[in-house]
C-alpha cells in the first residue's frame, strides 16, 4: 500500500516537472517570436522603451503636453502676468514670492506639484515682489507667500503663508467648474458678478441674463 502511495506521489511530481519545463518552452518560444518579429508588431526594444521613458519624464518637469504656459510654474512679470489674465480657458494662480525668503522656497515644489497636476486647467504664475513692487502694491501683497486664484482678471480666492498644498488643490478644484460654466446655472462670483452657464464669461453683477445678482427692485406703493 505504501509502495502504490510512494509511487503516485513520485507520478505526480513527474508529471508537475513535464509540465513545467513545457509552459518554460512555450513562453520561451512565444518571446522569442514576439522579440523576432517585434518590429512588425509594433513591440518597441528596451532601448527604444528607456528613451520613451526618460521622453516622459522630461515632459513631466517641463510641462510639454499642456497648451500656452499650463503645466508648469513660470516666473513672469507685470505685463506677461496681465496678458495670462486675459485668458478664458484656464484659471490663473498667481504666487508672489521673493526668492530669499525660506516660506517661499518651501511652497515651491507644492506649486510645481499642482501644476502639474491641473495642467489642463490652471497656470501657476510667480510674481517676485523685489522684482515687481508696484504690482505687489497696487495688489495689495502684504503677507508672502500670496497666492490668488484668478479668472478672466477677477479674484476667486486667495490664501496667505505657507499652507499645505491641500489648501491650494482646494482653491482649484472648487473654481475648476467656472471653466465650462454651469449647465443648468449662473455660477456666483466673490464679487458679485456671474460666469454665465455654457460660456465661461464673466458679467458684472446685476446684468445676468439667466441670474439676477443685484437687490431686487422694491415695489412702488
Amino acid at each position: 500500500m505504501a509502495e502504490k502511495k510512494k509511487n503516485g506521489c513520485m507520478s505526480c511530481l513527474v508529471t508537475l516537472v513535464l509540465l513545467g519545463v513545457i509552459a518554460v518552452m512555450l513562453l520561451g518560444a512565444a518571446g522569442a517570436m514576439l522579440y523576432t518579429n517585434r518590429e512588425k508588431l509594433g513591440i518597441p526594444s528596451l532601448e527604444e522603451m528607456k528613451k520613451q521613458l526618460n521622453e516622459a519624464v522630461e515632459n513631466a518637469e517641463s510641462g510639454k503636453g499642456f497648451s500656452g504656459s499650463a503645466g508648469k510654474l513660470q516666473q513672469v512679470d507685470a505685463q506677461k502676468l496681465n496678458e495670462e489674465l486675459k485668458r478664458d480657458d484656464v484659471l490663473v494662480m498667481v504666487s508672489y514670492s521673493a526668492d530669499w525668503f525660506e516660506p517661499c522656497r518651501q511652497m515651491r515644489p507644492d506649486l510645481e506639484r499642482l501644476a502639474w497636476k491641473y495642467g489642463d486647467k490652471v497656470v501657476i504664475l510667480d510674481i517676485h515682489v523685489d522684482e515687481e513692487p508696484a504690482l505687489a502694491k497696487k495688489n495689495k501683497v502684504e503677507i508672502i507667500p500670496n497666492f490668488r486664484l484668478m479668472y478672466q482678471g477677477k479674484e476667486l480666492a486667495k490664501a496667505e503663508g505657507h499652507v499645505p498644498f491641500s489648501v491650494l488643490e482646494t482653491m482649484v478644484m472648487q473654481y475648476e467648474k467656472v471653466l465650462e460654466g454651469s449647465a443648468s446655472r449662473a455660477l456666483v462670483m466673490p464679487d458679485g458678478g456671474v460666469i454665465e452657464p455654457g460660456s465661461g464669461k464673466w458679467v458684472p453683477e446685476g446684468f445676468s441674463k439667466t441670474m439676477p445678482t443685484g437687490k431686487p427692485k422694491q415695489e412702488s406703493k
